[in-house]
């Protein structure tokens, strides 16, 4: 079994909050669409920074009372925007993100189109992003939206439903070809995947052309984590916010082999193919 979080980090508790420095988006003005005093997310990722989700859902049912509507939104970013534009803040990014998945809310479109009013008016430059874990692709308003926005990130962390299911943890219904489908109807989509950096117990797997992972130095390679068991494991994996024992490990790849790694790094925001 895992152990508890040790990195985790609190709940935001308020709508806007930041910036924070972001490796993908340089300083990121996060937007908050989801309850402040609890995780609402249809995934329960088991590297996520917020740490587990209670009861991963697709159907908002009771907690659309506990989320922002769209004029909170607006006024509390207008606010910021107002004094971020006289101090000269710096803002690369405007990110709906926040505690769980912002595309779960109902009001999605209305608050986009509000903030690229904002951001017109008072920062023009700078982008409006989403990081979303893409469960709600299929739905024709949440394309829209998000069509709608400069930046997507989009998760998609393996190529078949039972890793995904395994890492994830998705709220069911969860139909791997419908997010496939979903991500194709996107302009201009980033997806974000997983990956570990370590020595690979297949030394094939980084040759030639079209390897599958990324030679790095020191000999260590960076790859998608659907290819785990493909890389050596140490008794435990240093993940990004959770330490995963030799079960889990075992769990995730159905094969735990002897040889060492030393660490293992987690790295996300992978460019679309």
């Amino acid at each position: 079994m895992a152990t508890a979080a040790t990195d985790t980090i609190p709940l935001q508790t308020g709508i806007i909050y930041g910036p924070v420095r972001s490796r993908r988006l340089g300083a990121s003005l996060g937007i908050n669409l989801l309850p402040s005093d609890y995780k609402l997310c249809s995934f329960n990722c088991l590297y996520c920074q917020y740490g587990w989700t209670s009861k991963p859902s697709l159907a908002l049912d009771g907690h659309a009372r506990n989320l922002p509507r769209t004029g909170d939104v607006a006024a509390a970013l207008e606010d910021y925007l107002q004094r971020a534009a006289r101090r000269k803040t710096k803002i690369d990014a405007i990110t709906f993100s926040g505690n769980g998945e912002p595309t779960l809310h109902p009001e999605l479109a209305d608050i986009v189109a509000a903030a690229r009013v904002l951001r017109d008016r008072y920062l023009p430059k700078v982008k409006l992003a989403i990081l979303s874990n893409s469960s709600t692709i299929g739905r024709l308003e949440v394309q829209e939206a998000l069509n709608a926005l400069d930046l997507k990130l989009m998760k998609f962390d393996a190529g078949t439903e039972d890793m995904i299911r395994r890492l994830n943890a998705p709220a069911p219904p969860f139909y791997l070809g419908e997010v496939v489908a979903g991500l194709k109807t996107l302009k201009g989509v980033t997806r974000g995947e997983e990956t570990l950096e370590g020595q690979p117990a297949d030394p094939a797997m980084d040759r030639g052309p079209g390897a599958l992972a990324r030679r790095r130095a020191g000999g260590s390679v960076l790859a998608p984590c659907g290819l785990l068991s493909r890389l050596s494991i140490s008794n435990r994996c240093v993940r990004r916010t959770r330490l995963f024992t030799n079960d889990i490990a075992r769990s995730l790849t159905g094969r735990l082999t002897e040889g060492y790694l030393s660490q293992i790094k987690i790295f996300t925001g992978c460019p679309a193919i």
